[in-house]
């Protein structure tokens, strides 16, 4: 996965737009996994807000395989996080696998 920012954060590699929320949530729950990415800057993320326009996103998680699993999704309607396995708008579970 490749995007425009790259970084390392205590071990996990942080690449592209990933909300600081979701990182948190990383580091608090250390996964046994590489790290976290959002694909492109997509509208809406942190960064790249433009009024009236906001697409929906997601932020995977990517395993020492390079395999990736949608982690959270964030819809486009209001910016509100869902888990990769809940379609519940605002959900917060997590989907470590």
């Amino acid at each position: 996965m490749v995007s425009c920012h790259t970084d390392e954060t205590n071990g996990y590699v942080i690449e592209g737009q990933v909300p600081p929320a979701d990182i948190h949530h990383l580091l608090d729950e250390q996964p046994d996994a590489l790290g976290l990415a959002v694909l492109d800057i997509p509208y809406s993320s942190s960064g790249k807000v433009l009024e009236g326009a906001r697409e929906a996103y997601d932020v995977f998680l990517i395993q020492h395989d390079r395999g990736a699993d949608v982690l959270f999704g964030y819809n486009a309607v209001c910016g509100s996080r869902s888990s990769g396995t809940d379609d519940a708008v605002g959900q917060l579970t997590t989907r470590w696998p």
